[in-house]
């Protein structure tokens, strides 16, 4: 099989596992929110690095390269913000949990969308395909360090929200 097509199989299969885990309720365990963006990351690097060994010692990056990956990068944290945002919360029986919100998910599937295209577009503007296409591993881990990050924040107001004791008044009689 082509390696081409084996990395298109491996990034739609876990943009489909990120997708589900995502919508799922899920108990949020702070602990568990790096856990998936450094392990995509990693293997994002080692993919990256492969590519460009496979590219040879010759060849050098072009400036349209850096430039869809530096802006791809700033558009992830900035999809991974919005992805947190649009995240809800729930306690059941003490347990909080969250979801992503219909909204987030097309934030998600929108920055893939656009990614797409841009790699597309790159590569037929000099960019360097097995790069640009490579890179989505990083980028999506990017995504979800950052969203972890706001629904770490998120859970903290949450949790102090669900603790404060209501307070019944006294009816007034006045």
């Amino acid at each position: 099989m082509n390696t081409t097509i084996d990395t298109i199989a491996v990034i739609t299969m876990i943009v489909a596992v990120v997708l589900v885990r995502s919508v799922t309720w899920r108990e949020v365990k702070l602990s568990k929110l790096t856990r998936l963006p450094i392990v995509l990351g990693l293997l994002g690097v080692l993919l990256l690095a492969q590519v460009v060994a496979s590219l040879g010692a010759t060849w050098r990056p072009t400036i349209v390269d850096v430039s869809v990956l530096g802006g791809e990068l700033v558009l992830a944290v900035g999809a991974g913000w919005a992805m947190g945002r649009l995240s809800e919360f729930r306690t059941l029986d003490g347990v909080v949990a969250s979801r992503l919100r219909l909204s987030g998910v097309a934030v998600f599937l929108g920055f893939v969308a656009v990614r797409v295209a841009v790699a597309a577009f790159a590569g037929s503007v000099g960019g360097t395909p097995a790069l640009l296409s490579s890179s989505v591993l990083l980028v999506i881990a990017v995504i979800k360090l950052n969203q972890g990050l706001v629904v770490a924040e998120r859970y903290h107001a949450h949790r102090s929200l669900v603790a404060r004791p209501v307070v019944e008044r006294e009816p007034s009689y006045r």
